[in-house]
């Protein structure tokens, strides 16, 4: 067994609001961050398998790229993160 791990970035922005509070509230809880910023952000995937004795591959890191591509960075990568579906409602 094996163990392998890529580091994805992106960049997003957001801001950290509750929808249980007014903007008065939000503000002088979370202050400058209650506003609409961006942060830089690393993803770690790590994934575990046994080498294949022919290749002496344990996952194809084509595709893991390309799934956490589809499943994750088009969704955040410089965008808001409250607008990806998964962080509806999450203060982010």
């Amino acid at each position: 067994m094996i163990e392998i791990t890529r580091v994805y970035h992106f960049s997003a922005a957001h801001r950290l609001e509750s929808p249980r509070l007014t903007s008065a509230e939000n503000a002088a809880l979370y202050g400058p961050c209650a506003r609409t910023h961006g942060h830089n952000y690393y993803v770690e995937v790590t994934l575990a398998g046994t080498p294949d004795p022919l290749t002496g591959m344990a996952v194809d890191l084509g595709e893991v790229d390309t799934t956490v591509r589809s499943s994750l960075l088009e969704h955040v990568d410089h965008h808001e993160l409250e607008a990806a579906a998964p962080l509806a409602g999450v203060i982010t």
